[in-house]
């Protein structure tokens, strides 16, 4: 942590001198660069060039804008019930058991799930995700007929995003329909991507594994345990047990069990994995792992398995992430799985499995698919929120404010209503979101 934390320090140090010394020599001005604070924002004149061939499409576009209108107010409303219920759902949450609030900070290397290994898969899926939601908003603004200030891609050390700024006094100028395509566009094709990149990972991907050999996998070994003393490790199946009575074929975790409850604290055994490596095991006491006293006299390993089946059963739920609602949950939560050490794209998990791709290629390939998927779910979802300034909360504006239209509110009247509506949504938006990490010390104070 101490590491970590100071080699970051140095980073941002020389990050912030650099930026001192070329200002000083006025080197930014001269590549079209400006500051926005400690944000580095490259202009790029090519990307103008490259959203105008793109939005030559206009037929194709218009439609996809009007289908991204439906999609996004829907989502909109949709996602104030889900608020409330994980807003109730963090009543039941023990204190222990609250989120930290850096989990809401989408920023690689700060937000834990976006740190350590995962760090370079969350950039490239960040990346990504931001170029793809600007870009769509300069491409719906152009079919509108809106102008393009500037375009270009913004720095914090890494890049942290794109920007698109389409000329605001055009923007209000338009038909209400083209506006609210521009707000909508980017969340919806962000969300369009996810799905794209998810069916890849899962119909492709987790369709090329397969686990190695059935038997009892080794997901964990106790330290100072048999198991771990004599070098059997996570991530190894174990297929068979040899003692002076016989040789015991191991096929599932109950197989493994029984044999243990007719064994004896100090009996030898030896253990053979897939791979033809076997392992003199003498066996202890399951207490000591335990550190309960019903289990002095139960011969132990010291490890936690999980049989082959069950092993198989999790990737197939990778590879049908839509077959229903939880199942769908539980595949976008796996980014979450990282912080307790049972991702199933992380070891030991992808030691059990065999793939058609050599495992140092395919796994890399297979998380920075997921991670693309991820972060544009997350960015499209998030903005789809009924809130100012997010793009949801201007397409609800903008529709608040056409029902307006039709009552015989004066102007300066159905301005004030809109703006209360508006706003009144998106402070209870908010107000759902902090109770998400606020609502286990609630809960404690008020009970």
């Amino acid at each position: 942590m101490i590491s970590d934390l100071l080699i970051l320090t140095v980073i941002l140090t020389l990050y912030f001198i650099l930026l001192y010394v070329f200002s000083k020599k006025k080197l930014l001005e001269k590549y079209d660069i400006n500051l926005f604070g400690p944000i580095v924002m490259v202009h790029f004149h090519k990307g103008k060039d490259i959203i105008e061939k793109i939005a030559r499409h206009k037929r194709f576009w218009t439609i996809i804008g009007s289908a991204a209108v439906t999609v996004c107010f829907v989502l909109s409303v949709l996602l104030i019930p889900l608020l409330v219920w994980n807003a109730l759902l963090s009543f039941q949450l023990p204190v222990e058991a609250a989120p930290s609030p850096i989990l809401a900070i989408g920023l690689p290397g700060v937000n834990p799930i976006m740190s350590g290994v995962n760090f370079w898969y969350a950039v490239v899926g960040l990346i990504i995700a931001i170029v793809v939601h600007e870009t769509a908003h300069g491409v719906m603004a152009r079919i509108a007929g809106v102008e393009l200030k500037s375009v270009g891609l913004m720095f914090l050390v890494i890049p942290i995003g794109a920007f698109v700024e389409p000329d605001e006094e055009e923007l209000k100028k338009v038909a209400r329909l083209k506006r609210i395509r521009v707000f909508a566009i980017s969340p919806f094709t962000n969300i369009v991507l996810a799905i794209a990149f998810s069916l890849i990972f899962s119909l492709a991907l987790m369709n090329m594994v397969h686990v190695k050999y059935e038997g009892v996998g080794v997901v964990y070994a106790a330290q100072d345990m048999p198991a771990q003393q004599v070098g059997i490790r996570p991530g190894m199946i174990i297929t068979e047990i040899r003692d002076s009575t016989g040789t015991y074929v191991i096929r599932s975790s109950l197989d493994l069990q029984k044999y243990l409850s007719m064994k004896k604290v100090g009996d030898q055994i030896t253990v053979k994995v897939y791979g033809g490596q076997s392992f003199n095991v003498t066996l202890a006491s399951k207490a000591i792992y335990t550190k309960n006293a019903s289990d002095v006299d139960k011969a132990s390993l010291g490890i936690v398995m999980m049989d082959a089946r069950e092993i198989e059963k999790i990737y197939d739920a990778l590879r049908f992430p839509f077959s229903n609602v939880k199942s769908f949950i539980n595949y976008a939560m796996l980014p979450f799985l990282e912080l307790w050490g049972s991702s199933p794209l992380r070891k030991p998990y992808t030691d059990f499995l065999d793939t058609s791709i050599p495992s140092g290629l395919f796994w890399p390939l297979a998380s920075t698919l997921y991670w693309i998927f991820w972060i544009n779910l997350m960015l499209g979802i998030t903005n789809s929120l009924p809130a100012l300034p997010l793009d949801g909360g201007y397409v609800v504006r903008e529709v608040v404010d056409w029902v307006t239209l039709k009552t015989k509110l004066s102007e300066v009247s159905r301005e004030k209503f809109v703006s209360i509506i508006c706003y009144t949504l998106t402070f209870f938006v908010a107000f759902l979101f902090i109770l998400q990490f606020v609502g286990p010390y609630l809960r404690v104070i008020f009970s």
